[in-house]
């Protein structure tokens, strides 16, 4: 059986609307509506020789609920692929890694099967991202 690897369609347009939000900034703080939901903490992690690895977070009390980083690799001829590096849940002390890196920022192993269910993961939670804080991307 084939396995996602990466992130596609409105959930890579969403992906990339949050880290729009940047601005060049490292770190900034997302607010939807009235403080209804928690705040989306979108951070640029580090740079790699593949790529930029970015951290999107849920944050209640200081603590992910959840929060996932993701590689984003620019393809040859444009566009980015964004790829599913970790997951992480700090409440429930859940972590998962689909890519892993040497110490000189090289991807050194990945784990398909993970990386497939982080994928299918984050397109309903950034779904539901993209309505909670009237991101407004379109299908």
């Amino acid at each position: 059986m084939p396995y996602k690897t990466t992130i596609t369609g409105r959930a890579a347009k969403i992906l990339a609307a949050l880290t729009w939000h940047l601005g060049g900034l490292k770190k900034t703080i997302i607010h939807g509506p009235a403080g209804r939901f928690l705040p989306v903490e979108v951070q640029t992690i580090c740079t790699v020789p593949s790529g930029i690895i970015y951290r999107i977070a849920q944050v209640s009390q200081g603590l992910c609920d959840p929060g996932m980083e993701f590689l984003a690799a620019a393809q040859p001829g444009g566009g980015t692929n964004f790829i599913p590096v970790s997951f992480l849940n700090d409440f429930t002390g859940r972590k998962f890694h689909g890519v892993v890196f040497d110490d000189k920022g090289c991807i050194s192993g990945h784990f398909p099967e993970t990386i497939s269910q982080l994928v299918t993961y984050t397109q309903g939670w950034l779904d539901n991202l993209n309505l909670q804080l009237n991101l407004e991307v379109a299908p």
